[in-house]
Parts: structure tokens; C-alpha cells; sequence
């Protein structure tokens, strides 16, 4: 795991990372339990948004090596303010979240592909 995002952590939220939520994050990426923020394209690792301690965390996750880069600012983009929003009001009202394949959301299928 790497040194810089637990010293990001530190910086932006104040929280002391360890290795084990390191891990912990990197199976909720997995796993498909994180929010995918902005797809792997033109050379950029993907972002994904992940719990912290009961504060949700975007990450720049590299596939190739199954590890955490980086932990970002808290700002969010406009554009993923309202599915981050849709997300945790279905947690918190009991609903299931939407199917996902492998951090990609159902709506973002199409047949064609």
C-alpha cells in the first residue's frame, strides 16, 4: 500500500490511515461495495468513492496492482454529487443500490456494447 495516500488521508480529513483500511478499501473496490466516480480512460487511474470511518472518501485506485494511490480533496464533482446522494439515500432507506458489474452502474450499460 502506499505512504502518500495515508499521508493524504492525514492532510485532507484528519484521519490516521492504516495499512488494514488500505486493504479494507481496496475490497470494496473489488468487490464492486465502492461508488465509481470516473472510469480508467486516457492513461488516468480510475476514482472511486469508498466509507472511511463513516465518511465517504474518493480514492485513485490502481487495477494493475490492487492498491490505493491516493486519498482526494473532500470537493466533489457537481456531476457525481447527485449519484453520490443517490447512493447513500438507498443505504439509508433499506433499498438495494443499483447492480453494478465490477464498479460500472446498470444505467451506464447499453446493449449496443
Amino acid at each position: 500500500m502506499t505512504l502518500h495516500a495515508i499521508q493524504r488521508a492525514a492532510e485532507r480529513y484528519g484521519i490516521t490511515l492504516t495499512h488494514d483500511d488500505l486493504r479494507r478499501m481496496v475490497q470494496d473496490i473489488t468487490q464492486g461495495r465502492a461508488l465509481l466516480c470516473r472510469r480508467a480512460q486516457n492513461g488516468k487511474l480510475p476514482i472511486y468513492a469508498t466509507d472511511l470511518g463513516g465518511q465517504a472518501v474518493r480514492v485513485v485506485y490502481d487495477p494493475a496492482d490492487a492498491r490505493v494511490v491516493s486519498v482526494l480533496p473532500r470537493t466533489v464533482q457537481p456531476q457525481m454529487r447527485h449519484r453520490v446522494d443517490q447512493q447513500a439515500r438507498a443505504r439509508c432507506s433499506g433499498k438495494p443500490e443499483p447492480r453494478r458489474q465490477r464498479g460500472i452502474y446498470e444505467e451506464d450499460l447499453t446493449e449496443d456494447a
